[in-house]
C-alpha cells in the first residue's frame, strides 16, 4: 500500500491536508457581511440542491486508482525529447514537443516523486508550458508561440502560486487582473462616454493525477479575506471547470473566478480560500465497437442506462459518430454536469486516439430518464500530420458509480491590482 501520509509531509502539508469528506450546499453564517452576487456561479435552471455522489475515503482512493503517478527517473545533460518520454510514459498518454525553443539538455533527479512534481521541474527549466488540453495528450509549448496563436496571454502554468499540493491534485493561481472599459454609442442615438465598473478576475488552474477518473469539478465556499476587514464570502453557488471529451481532456481544467466588486485596487487581502469539489468516476463497464465503420449501429446497458452508438460517417478528413445516452434522472441532474462522453475515444489500426476536432451535444428527457445526444467529429490525421488508417474502434467506458472527493485550497497574501 502506497504511504500517503509521507508525500503529505515532503509537501509540508498536515495530514488531514487532503479532505475527503461531502460538503453539501449550505447558507452562509449569520456574521458574513452579504453575499456577493455572481450570475455566472450558478447555470441558469439547474436544481437549487442535489445531493453530492457519496464521498470517497482515502482507503478507498488508495485501492481504486493504486495510489498516485510517480515518477522515477534521473539523468545529467538529458535530451528534453528523453525528458518528456518519461513524462509520457507516467501519463499512460501522447506526449509531444511542440514549438519550443529550448534546445538545451536537462539535469532531474526524480525518485517516487509525484506526476504533476516532474512536470512542474520541466516547465521550470525549459520556461515552456504544459498543455494538457492541446492536441493528442500533454503538448509542451512555447508560451510567447501560443500567446502569437491563440491570443492567450502568457501563463505561468505549474509555477505559479500554489494553493493546494497534494499527491492527487495540484491547485495554481495563474494571474490575477483586472480591467474597465468605456463605452460611447455612435450613429442617431449617440449618447455621452459611459465608464463600466472594474471587474478584477482571478485564473486558477487544477491538475489532476492521470489515474483519477474525473467527471467533473467545480469550486465552492469562495471566501475572501482582506487584512483589515471580515470575510466576503462569494455566492453560495458554484464555478465549474473546462472538461472536454476523451479521457485525457480530464488531466486539468481551468477557473476563472471574480472577485467582489468592492474590493478596491491596492487591496492586500489576507487570503483568497475555498473548496475544489470533484466528482470522480468509481466503477465503469467497458464497452467496444471494434470496427465503427463496419457496425454504425450499437447498444449497451449498464445498470438502469442505455448508450448507443447511432451512426458512423467516414469522409476524406474525419470520422463523424453520433451517439446516445438514457440515464436516470438523478444521475442527469448531477451538479457540475454529467458526462456520458466524457470517456469516449475512437483509435485507428494502431491504437493511436484520434484528435477531436469539432462536437455538438443535447439533453432532454424521454421516458423520465434524461437522454444526451451527441455528435463528434475526429481528425484522420495525427498531431504530426501522419494520415490515421481504419478500420476504426470505439472504446467507451460506460460509468455506472461516481464518487465525491473534495480538496480545500487557501491563497496568502494576494494582491488586488
Amino acid at each position: 500500500m502506497f504511504p500517503i501520509s509521507r508525500f503529505l509531509r515532503r509537501a509540508g502539508l498536515p495530514l488531514l491536508a487532503l479532505t475527503l469528506t461531502s460538503q453539501p450546499l449550505a447558507a452562509q453564517p449569520d456574521d458574513t457581511p452579504r453575499t456577493i452576487k455572481s450570475p455566472q456561479n450558478f447555470p441558469v435552471g439547474a436544481p437549487a440542491v442535489v445531493p453530492d455522489p457519496p464521498v470517497i475515503t482515502l482507503a478507498e482512493l488508495q485501492n481504486l486508482i493504486g495510489g498516485p503517478t510517480l515518477i522515477s527517473f534521473s539523468g545529467q545533460d538529458v535530451p528534453l525529447a528523453d525528458v518528456v518520454k518519461v513524462i509520457q510514459d507516467g501519463a499512460r498518454m501522447p506526449a509531444e514537443v511542440l514549438n519550443t525553443r529550448q534546445k538545451q539538455p536537462l539535469s532531474v533527479d526524480w525518485e517516487d516523486v509525484p506526476f504533476w512534481t516532474a512536470a512542474q521541474e520541466v516547465e521550470k527549466q525549459t520556461g515552456e508550458r504544459w498543455d494538457p488540453r492541446l492536441g493528442e495528450g500533454m503538448t509542451l509549448s512555447n508560451a510567447q508561440f501560443r500567446q502569437r496563436t491563440t491570443g492567450e496571454a502568457p501563463r505561468f502554468g505549474l509555477n505559479g502560486r500554489v494553493g493546494a499540493d497534494t499527491p492527487f491534485v495540484k491547485i495554481i493561481a495563474d494571474s490575477i487582473s483586472r480591467s474597465s472599459s468605456r463605452t460611447m454609442r455612435l450613429g442617431a442615438a449617440e449618447g455621452p462616454l459611459k465608464a463600466e465598473p472594474a471587474s478584477t478576475q482571478l485564473t486558477l488552474t487544477t491538475y489532476f493525477d492521470p489515474k483519477l477518473g474525473v467527471q467533473s469539478a467545480s469550486l465552492r465556499e469562495l471566501k475572501f479575506q482582506p487584512q483589515s476587514t471580515r470575510i466576503i464570502a462569494g455566492r453560495a453557488g458554484y464555478h465549474f471547470g473546462n472538461f472536454g471529451i476523451g479521457g485525457r481532456s480530464n488531466l486539468s481544467s481551468p477557473f476563472t473566478v471574480s472577485l467582489p466588486a468592492e474590493l478596491r485596487s491596492g487591496t492586500m487581502l489576507a487570503s483568497i480560500s475555498g473548496t475544489l469539489h470533484t466528482v470522480l468516476i468509481s466503477a465503469s463497464q467497458p464497452w467496444k465497437v471494434p470496427d465503427v465503420v463496419a457496425t454504425p449501429k450499437a447498444t449497451q446497458t449498464a445498470g438502469e442506462s442505455r448508450y448507443s452508438l447511432e451512426s458512423a460517417e467516414l469522409r476524406a478528413d474525419r470520422l463523424t459518430l453520433s451517439v446516445s445516452a438514457l440515464v436516470p434522472p438523478t444521475q442527469g441532474q448531477a451538479i457540475g454536469g454529467f458526462r456520458p462522453f466524457g470517456n469516449l475515444r475512437v483509435r485507428d489500426a494502431q491504437g493511436r486516439d484520434l484528435m477531436p476536432m469539432g462536437s455538438s451535444s443535447r439533453r432532454t428527457t424521454e421516458g423520465g430518464k434524461a437522454k444526451y445526444a451527441g455528435e463528434f467529429s475526429f481528425r484522420l490525421r495525427s498531431v504530426k500530420d501522419e494520415p490515421l488508417e481504419g478500420p476504426f474502434s470505439l472504446d467507451w467506458p460506460l460509468i455506472t458509480e461516481v464518487r465525491s472527493l473534495d480538496v480545500p485550497f487557501e491563497l496568502r497574501d494576494v494582491p488586488v491590482p
